[in-house]
């Protein structure tokens, strides 16, 4: 039998599997695979397969993908994942549009006046 305290705590896991591994999710091979897994979940095998090759992108501490707009369609979508528990911290779809020229003056004088505005913690 042993003691409560010889017992590693979840804590005490991750950090072992930190140390030895580089974290939980320690591969971008691992971590494509988790990636591809939700993303196929929320958006399908057509979405996920016109997404391919998924970006892989190493942060230092989170794996993250396909956040720099280099894919040509409708929108690209994200991920990131932390390398130290897994943990999902970021995910979605990117919704572009291109707006009618008529309106592109109106939108810009819009975001020049947000820009002239303080927000309540500037003041």
């Amino acid at each position: 039998m042993t003691k409560d305290s010889e017992i590693p705590s979840d804590e005490g896991l991750l950090f072992f599997t930190k140390a030895i591994h580089g974290g939980l999710v320690f591969s971008s091979d691992l971590a494509e695979k988790i990636a591809e897994l939700l993303f196929e979940a929320h958006y399908g095998k057509e979405e996920l397969a016109r997404q391919r090759p998924l970006l892989v992108t190493d942060r230092d501490t989170y794996w993250n993908w396909n956040r720099e707009g280099k894919i040509n369609g409708r929108a690209e979508l994200f991920i990131s994942i932390e390398k130290y528990n897994g943990r999902v911290t970021d995910f979605g779809g990117y919704v572009r549009f291109h707006p009618h020229p008529s309106v592109v003056p109106i939108l810009q004088q819009h975001f020049e006046n947000l820009k002239g505005k303080k927000s309540d913690g500037d003041k």
